[in-house]
């Protein structure tokens, strides 16, 4: 699955101004995912810079039946698409780190890869490190060895390795005992309960760290090698987000992509989002913070998350459905928001695109198209309270979010349970933005295609992800 250049203070507005030097200026801002702000930590092992074929063999050897790919699906690096996605990552990235050199300093400057499917996706995949230290697991009665124990920062659980066909199992880096420490102590930082240790070439995980196993009745008492995740340099696209759309379209992808990576979204503790806040006349001028009143809806929905596990709502009880309805019910009358990863991609997504001299106006095109989009290909019929299809967005958007009693409207968000809202809400997020940071593009422009071009472009790329798929 989305960070920076937001901000009122003392109630001025932040206009992004890019002249010919491309600096960037802004008022002090209380906001976590502004541009005084760009990372969200600095530790270095967050992100790691990895090559193409370490892209292929390892990050997209687990995604290959998942998506039906071949490896001569991933555009190679002179590919007319895949440079194209390349120069606007490069003029986005240049521009930041001219104005936060300090920050971005332990940040690799991101690459594009493109993956010739029809598919309208764009993603960062984590990938997994091995420290190259065998682990003990104290309290294990199981008395066997696995491949490697895994620590997945977002969820604070660990796991074993799952995946036996997996030639490579992660990136071999050379980690001293002091750099190994400090993964470990960033890695288990919001973990409460699990002690560990190094000893000599090995690591030593206490028995109190059993409680991150999702299977605590089969915990393996000894792995060849420790792994983490952290965030490639990687930012996977996939063909059918340039075949879809206008070039400056694509760029509110990029940049929705590009504040994932930055804010390092994959590897963040979930405890920083899932905020649940009561929606008001106009959207907040800082982040969301969590509502008094909601503690009780926010306990019970974090109940009920947590027991779907990977399943869904179909690993709840009836009870569990019953009240699971309820609340989202409760959510949608109570208009209640929620801050996601995702929600702060789009925000921050939404300040780079105008940082890069793109109109803001085109993040919410990008998302009511590509509504309108996914409603032609699907031909889904809403039921009442689901998200709105592209008709109904569509008119809530041109009488500004207005009912005919000119009162604000309320989007629904969708599945609570998922970090992506639903397209109409996202839409109608980004409009509520734009009310409270008058946000304006002026100076530099970014160089598009002449239209020819693009459709060129789009012409030929869809002729070959076509002919990949006969293949």
């Amino acid at each position: 699955m989305a960070l920076v250049m937001k901000g009122l203070a003392g109630g001025l507005g932040l206009l992004i101004t890019l002249g010919a030097c491309q600096s960037l200026s802004q008022p002090p801002s209380k906001l976590q995912h502004d541009l005084g702000q760009m990372i969200d930590q600095s530790v270095p092992y967050q992100w790691v810079d990895i090559s193409d074929n370490e892209y292929r063999d390892i990050l997209m050897y687990e995604h290959e039946k998942e998506f039906k790919l071949k490896k001569s699906g991933i555009a190679p690096p002179q590919h007319p698409a895949r440079q194209r996605i390349q120069y606007h990552m490069d003029q986005i990235d240049a521009l930041l780190r001219e104005n936060f050199p300090d920050q971005l300093k332990n940040v690799p400057p991101p690459k594009a890869q493109l993956i010739l499917t029809r598919d309208s996706n764009a993603v960062i995949y984590p990938i997994s490190q091995c420290l190259s230290r065998r682990v003990q697991m104290q309290g294990s009665t199981s008395k066997r060895e696995t491949r490697y124990l895994e620590f997945t920062r977002s969820t604070g659980r660990l796991d074993e390795d799952r995946a036996p066909d997996k030639p490579v199992l992660c990136l071999d880096r050379s980690f001293t005992a002091a750099e190994t420490q400090a993964i470990l102590d960033w890695n288990f930082a919001e973990v409460q309960g699990c002690s560990y240790r190094i000893e000599g070439a090995g690591l030593q995980l206490g028995s109190d760290c059993i409680e991150l196993f999702n299977d605590r009745e089969n915990v393996p008492e000894s792995a060849k090698d420790f792994a983490f995740e952290a965030v490639p340099s990687a930012i996977t696209f996939y063909a059918g987000l340039l075949i879809d759309g206008r070039e400056d379209l694509l760029i509110f992808d990029i940049a929705h992509e590009m504040a994932h990576y930055y804010r390092a979204h994959v590897v963040v503790a979930g405890s920083h989002f899932g905020v649940y806040y009561e929606l008001k006349e106009k959207n907040p001028t800082a982040r969301p913070q969590p509502s008094a009143r909601l503690a009780s809806f926010a306990r019970e929905m974090a109940e009920l998350i947590a027991a779907m596990g990977s399943r869904g709502v179909a690993a709840l009880s009836a009870p569990q459905k019953i009240r699971w309805r309820e609340l989202q019910t409760q959510a949608y009358d109570q208009s209640i928001g929620q801050y996601t990863r995702e929600q702060e991609a789009d925000e921050l997504g939404l300040e780079l695109l105008v940082a890069y001299g793109v109109a803001p106006e085109v993040a919410v095109e990008n998302l009511l198209e590509t509504l309108r989009l996914d409603d032609l290909r699907a031909k889904r019929r809403p039921a009442p309270q689901d998200p709105w299809d592209y008709a109904r967005c569509k008119d809530g958007f041109d009488r500004r979010w207005q009912s005919d009693e000119e009162r604000p409207l309320f989007v629904p968000i969708g599945d609570y349970s998922e970090e992506h809202h639903s397209l109409c809400y996202r839409a109608f997020n980004l409009s509520r933005e734009l009310e409270v940071h008058p946000y304006q593009a002026s100076g530099g422009k970014p160089k598009l295609l002449p239209p020819a071009g693009w459709k060129r472009l789009q012409e030929d790329l869809q002729k070959e992800v076509l002919a990949l798929k006969r293949n």
